[in-house]
């Protein structure tokens, strides 16, 4: 099993975790593993998980951006791109092409103290994950070249750009990490690093930095999955086994930081339309005897309509939409962080004052000791939910082992957060926040200075301009020499490890399901490895069922439909759900609107009852709604700001035309969401809401004639009703033949988003399923030809990919990316020549590989609770059959070359894409004239065209 549960009948030991149960017994709950070290120092831990044909790996090394030196900021995150190149047996770019081919999952990360790489596959290909990565820990330095190192500083820079220099605040964690910390400090510097920095490395940093870190004796390796612990053990040591051991890495102490003033900040930000204060205090480092007690108190102080900041700052003063407030503990420091995205205009002077207010409430008040017990059944159902499947296991037990040794120290810390006490609370406010100096970063709109925190001083900012940008290596694939010294080994590393066994069947889940006497659908899974249960009710409707003239009603009503019921406001709604350790959450989509949750198992009747509640006595609080509706016009405007939202905007009102709902965003814009009313959320619950338009969805600890039995009031008070056919709405275009290429001005964009996008089919088509099968080499994954192209063997982006974006009614096609702004032609030349290709190229040979993927993926599709869930809502969302993913490998199996290729030609094919391009015009639009698409039109940034 995932995980013990062991009936107890007497007090449990050192280092349980207590669950309660129904009928009032306690179970213990613990992790079984085995942990042992092989003789060059490398710590190893087996986890034996035999419920699903998968596996996962894990091996994380005790290195992150602490380690670097100062003027080689980012050579830890740089490094680990590295490692995805080559080694001596694995030819370049392995890890993306033989992963996914595999079946499989990968991908690394790097953070401030630890580096990780990370895979699940089918559990036949173990060892072929354990020579693929004994290889690149033993036998990969040699391998380096100064062009391979050249390309990956183009790729690390575009994800520079996407992550932090080309969006709203992107700039904030840099800004902090400067002021909290001394210069010189491991944490002063971010771990992507600086630019300047990065193309200064070289082959010499790239040997030191693998000599010193990436050395046996500095990493744990976990495997989780099914597989049997002996030959795992063996093939540990025969692969692992023989690479040298290193220098041992020196351990660093704690070193956390210290301010002797308050600092105060500000950055006006060419992305951001709304101000945001940020307020950062020190604090100490991870695993300290007050961490859980700190992390506590932050939720305390900011999570939920009872907190004081949230009832100060948002509800009270109306000064911002939300607050967040949050420990970041790290090994060596840790950090408590108060982020407070304001409303357009909002002084953050006030906002400060309201922070103080808040403050001073709780230091009168305390903490509530009901309140706090919720926060620690949420944190509860929470580690149950992040070690239900063995993939975030294995990357737990990895990360928990490299900082304590011990693999299972999620429980321990689950133990630990229980045994909080409201005084433990009160002790840390008074030692860590209250009246402590902090760091004050005041982030306003260009031009808005005035908005900022007084006595702010202008942060220091690195910023490219387009003129700066470079590409530091040449385009086209690196052609590897292999004239380099090969590195002695006892076994023949050259020869690839076979499968082990036949390929792995389908692992379908049995489902249970039934119509209730309302008309209600019921569809569930019994997943007995954690005592929690995910859920999903889904109502048919969403967006379709929007007024043309008032889109954005369903939007509204999902946000209102959880603010309290006739006879609980919205903060007693919310508490009783938080008292039974329930994170629950609705939301509307284009076709549907969705309740989400997931809740102890003990506690789904009380969980439903509230539900029940929820949909029979709806509360349409009058000041919520106020408060929902100004924050919905925030999220519009703050879109408007944001390259990808954009881009989608313009190409659903291009592709869908002004008759069809579809293309608008879920949300609506601005002038229809200043019309909707109370009145119009109270007349979509009575005419669009009924319970023979939704099913509910059970995944988890439970039986089918549980799940019944928990619902039993929703079905007796929930009356059936008629409720109108689903439409889109009229087909209608915008597009003149003559256009093929959009262009979104953004001024001084270090990158630009290119999109190619046209209709396609939706989901009940007879050719989405085949379509998902061809685009799956097209840019579904690393092994499609657009991330070969554009990030492989050129270096323009950090990542690009297509998808279908279908529904009930939705048919988009869509192949898109982030690229350096210098390169926005060649990268749409490149996009263009591949879609156009695509069908003449596509081989036996891609299907063949595409077929053995998909159906070995499909072994550890439905590992957790929340992917059982989401394929069981897919029946309702889509009006599929139940046992649609049997249906679909069916297809996979057997479709034809021809076929395939029609698919493409019908589907994929260029000559109908449209291009939209959103970037700084001032030095790309010229450019893109000489795209061979047209004159460029240009959109302003709703989508509609530049008069």
């Amino acid at each position: 099993m995932k995980i013990s549960l062991k009936q107890l009948c007497c007090a449990v030991g050192a280092g349980a975790v207590m669950m309660g149960c129904a009928s009032g017994d306690k179970k213990e709950v613990t992790l079984d593993f085995e942990k042992f070290t092989l003789g060059n120092g490398m710590n190893v831990v087996l986890q034996p998980d035999h419920s699903d044909p998968v596996v996962a790996v894990a091996i994380q090394y005790h290195v992150g951006s602490a380690r670097e030196k100062t003027g080689k900021t980012g050579f830890a995150h740089f490094f680990e791109h590295m490692l995805f190149q080559r080694s001596e047996n694995l030819p370049r770019n392995a890890f993306f092409e033989k992963i996914s081919g595999l079946g499989g999952e990968f991908n690394g990360g790097t953070g401030n103290d630890g580096t990780i790489y990370h895979e699940i596959v089918p559990k036949d290909a173990l060892e072929k994950v354990l020579w693929m990565e004994s290889d690149r820990m033993g036998y990969f330095i040699n391998t380096v070249t100064q062009r391979g190192l050249e390309r990956e500083i183009d790729v690390v820079s575009n994800e520079k750009r996407q992550m932090y220099d080309n969006r709203p605040y992107g700039h904030l964690m840099p800004v902090i990490a400067r002021y909290l910390y001394p210069a010189g400090h491991p944490y002063s510097w971010t771990v992507i690093g600086e630019l300047a920095d990065l193309r200064s490395a070289t082959l010499d940093d790239v040997k030191e930095f693998y000599h010193t870190y990436y050395v046996p004796n500095n990493a744990t390796l976990v495997i989780s999955g099914d597989f049997e612990p002996e030959k795992a053990r063996t093939m540990v040591e025969k692969y692992f086994g023989e690479i040298k051991r290193g220098a041992d890495v020196p351990k660093m102490d704690p070193m956390p930081a210290t301010l002797a003033e308050d600092v105060k900040v500000v950055h006006e930000d060419n992305y951001a339309t709304m101000p945001m204060l940020t307020l950062v205090w020190p604090a100490v480092e991870n695993y300290h005897p007050d961490d859980c007690a700190i992390d506590l108190m932050t939720s305390l102080l900011a999570e939920g309509k009872d907190s004081p900041l949230y009832r100060v700052i948002v509800e009270e003063r109306k000064l911002a939409p939300e607050v967040s407030m949050f420990y970041y503990p790290q090994e060596l420091a840790g950090s408590v962080m108060l982020m407070i995205p304001a409303y357009e205009g909002v002084n953050l002077n006030d906002v400060y004052a309201a922070v103080g207010e808040a403050f001073e409430r709780f230091d009168n008040t305390g903490a509530d000791a009901e309140t706090l017990e919720s926060l620690k059944a949420l944190h509860e159902v929470s580690t149950y939910d992040r070690l239900s499947g063995v993939y975030e296991r294995a990357q737990s037990m990895a990360n928990s082992d490299v900082f304590t040794g011990e693999p299972d120290r999620a429980l321990t810390e689950l133990k630990r957060t229980q045994a909080v006490t409201t005084g433990d609370v009160r002790r840390v406010f008074d030692r860590y926040i209250k009246d402590k100096h902090l760091v004050a970063a005041s982030f306003v709109p260009k031009g808005q200075p005035g908005l900022a925190l007084e006595g702010s001083k202008p942060a220091v900012v690195v910023e490219e301009s387009v003129d700066e940008q470079q590409m530091n290596s040449e385009g086209g694939e690196i052609v590897d020499e292999d004239d380099y010294e090969r590195t002695p080994s006892a076994i023949d590393r050259a020869q690839e490890p076979a499968l082990d066994g036949g390929m792995p069947l389908l692992k379908t889940p049995e489902i249970w399901s039934s119509e209730q006497p309302n008309g209600l659908m019921v569809y569930g899974i019994t997943n007995n490895e954690m005592p929690y249960v995910q859920f999903a009710l889904v109502m048919k409707g969403g967006m379709l069922y929007d007024d043309p003239q008032k889109v954005g009603v369903a939007n509204l009503y999902a946000s209102l439909l959880l603010e309290g019921t006739k006879d609980k406001t919205p903060a007693q709604l919310q508490k009783a759900f938080r008292r039974l350790g329930a994170n629950v959450q609705c939301y509307a989509a284009a076709e549907y609107i969705a309740i989400e949750g997931s809740c102890l198992s003990r506690n789904l009747p009380a969980v439903m009852k509230l539900i029940d509640e929820v949909l029979t006595e709806p509360r349409f609080d009058a000041d919520q709604f106020v408060l929902a509706k100004q924050q919905t016009l925030t999220d519009i405007r703050q879109q408007q700001v944001r390259p990808t939202a954009i881009a989608a905007v313009a190409a659903q009102k291009l592709l869908y035309g002004p008759g069809n709902i579809l293309s608008n965003r879920v949300s609506g814009d601005e002038a229809s969401v200043e019309q909707i009313t109370l009145d119009d959320l109270r007349a979509y619950h009575d005419r669009y809401i009924s319970p023979s338009a939704s099913a509910i969805h059970f995944a988890g600890m439970l039986t089918e004639p549980e799940a019944v039995s928990a619902i039993r009031p929703l079905v007796h008070n929930w009356p059936d009703k008629e409720v109108p056919e689903l439409t889109p709405g009229e087909e209608q275009t915008l597009i003149d033949p003559r256009d093929r290429i959009f262009f979104v001005d953004y001024p001084g964009a270090q990158q630009s988003y290119v999109m190619a996008a046209r209709r396609a089919m939706p989901v009940g088509s007879p050719d989405y399923y085949p379509a998902r099968i061809v685009n799956y080499k097209l840019g579904e994954s690393t092994e499609g030809r657009l991330f070969n192209e554009l990030r492989l063997k050129r270096g323009y982006t950090y990542g690009a990919y297509s998808r279908l974006n279908s529904g009930r009614f939705k048919d988009m096609f869509v192949a898109a990316g982030n690229m350096q702004s210098s390169v926005t032609k060649e990268s749409v030349d490149v996009l263009r020549d591949i879609l156009a290709n695509y069908g003449a190229t596509y081989t036996q040979e891609d299907l063949d590989a595409t077929r053995t993927a998909l159906i070995r993926s499909n072994a550890g599709a439905f590992e957790t609770p929340k992917a059982l869930v989401g394929m069981l809502a897919g029946i309702t969302e889509y009006d599929l059959p139940a046992d649609y993913v049997k249906q679909r490998e069916d297809v996979l199996r057997e479709l034809p070359l021809g076929e395939a290729k029609r698919v493409i030609g019908d589907y994929l094919g260029e000559n109908e894409m449209l291009y939209i391009v959103v970037g700084d015009a001032k030095s790309q639009l010229p450019r893109l004239q000489g795209a061979g698409l047209g004159e460029p039109v240009v959109l302003d940034r709703k989508g509609d065209r530049m008069k």
